[in-house]
């Protein structure tokens, strides 16, 4: 029998360029679910554990990030940690894997059978040497009837009907031998039961809105030839949420009620429909008190109706801003491109907050 951590996609150095002073924090907070993740591995045992690909998110890294990545690998001393390179951080020169030299640590640098476990198991890793590839990566795996469980770890994209994709990864032709296919590059888990196993584990930590929660998984093989049995542990410290409020469909202050805010959160809300101007304090003046609680708040307001008295309560006639808020009204009465109203609806939202913060 053999147990194992399948993980990928750590992406450890992300930027994070639209969250400010933030991405730091949420670099930290990678690192930080990465090392639970390793150490929760040792205590329960496995017997190695598996990185399909993307370890890093750019090559080169920072010497900082490597020493940061090194530390956190260390919490799954000594359990052997086999490492792929992906399409994010591939093979090539100024990778930090061609001078790694650890003992618990092992580079996959070629796509050639690897007995561990004195020969009881036998992977088949396919390291990637480029970022971008109309080759399938596993198309080089044959299997040799013996008495071990085969195992692939790869980093690509299973190919689906109709759609061509970095790295195509075709299983129906996929040697059978093969008891487990660890895959890397999707952030979501999933799994593709058939003649072999397939799955991708996910990233630990979600990395943008749709990737709702952080993943693992943890793998069993009973003996060669054996059905894996898969269990998927959540990791994610981050919640990326959205959601979307329509008015006319529901009250915008019971709908804002409705929102629980922790401090996990990362938030995008958006409200459809037309904003009077009342919605549109209450709506600000709940943006300001949610950011108190959570970690991000992205809000966003589609449609906005406003007259110039909102303004003309803080600026005189014949004032500038009272003339661009007229040319704006004006534009939006005459334009019919969905995009430009979007435009100027976010203008008009941005002027009337500026006027109130200045005012307030």
């Amino acid at each position: 029998m053999v147990r194992f951590l399948h993980t990928s996609d750590w992406h450890l150095g992300m930027t994070y360029p639209r969250f400010g002073e933030k991405g730091e924090e949420m670099r930290r907070i990678r690192l930080r679910t990465v090392a639970d993740m390793l150490e929760r591995a040792r205590k329960e045992e496995v017997d190695f554990i598996l990185v399909a690909g993307d370890l890093f998110d750019s090559i080169p890294v920072s010497k900082r990030l490597e020493e940061q990545a090194l530390e956190v690998l260390e919490k799954a001393a000594p359990v052997p940690v086999f490492i792929l390179p992906g399409n994010h951080d591939p093979l090539e020169e100024g990778s930090p894997y061609l001078k790694w030299r650890k003992t618990h640590l092992v580079i996959f640098d070629r796509a050639e059978p690897m007995p561990i476990l004195e020969g009881t198991v036998i992977l088949y890793p396919c390291p990637l040497t480029q970022k971008q590839s109309r080759e399938n990566p596993v198309a080089w795996i044959q299997v040799k009837k013996q008495n071990a469980i085969h195992i692939g770890i790869a980093h690509g994209n299973v190919t689906l009907v109709g759609k061509e994709v970095n790295f195509p990864i075709d299983l129906d032709v996929l040697d059978p031998g093969l008891d487990y296919l660890a895959l890397g590059e999707w952030h979501l888990p999933r799994q593709f039961p058939g003649k072999v196993l397939a799955a991708y584990a996910g990233t630990p930590e979600p990395t943008k809105f749709g990737e709702l929660q952080g993943s693992a998984l943890l793998v069993e093989i009973p003996y060669p030839g054996a059905s894996p049995k898969v269990e998927q542990w959540n990791t994610g410290y981050l919640q990326w949420v959205e959601r979307e409020i329509f008015l006319g469909q529901e009250k915008l202050e019971d709908a804002l009620a409705s929102i629980s805010l922790t401090e996990q959160q990362v938030l995008r809300l958006v409200i459809r429909g037309h904003l009077s101007q009342e919605e549109w304090k209450l709506w600000h003046q709940w943006k300001q008190k949610a950011r108190e609680h959570i970690f991000w708040l992205e809000g966003e307001e589609k449609e906005f109706s406003i007259s110039l008295e909102f303004l003309q309560k803080y600026f005189p006639e014949g004032s500038v801003v009272i003339e661009v808020g007229r040319k704006i009204l004006q534009m939006l009465d005459k334009e019919e491109n969905t995009e430009e109203k979007e435009v100027c609806h976010l203008a008009l939202s941005l002027l009337c907050q500026w006027s109130e913060e200045l005012f307030s």
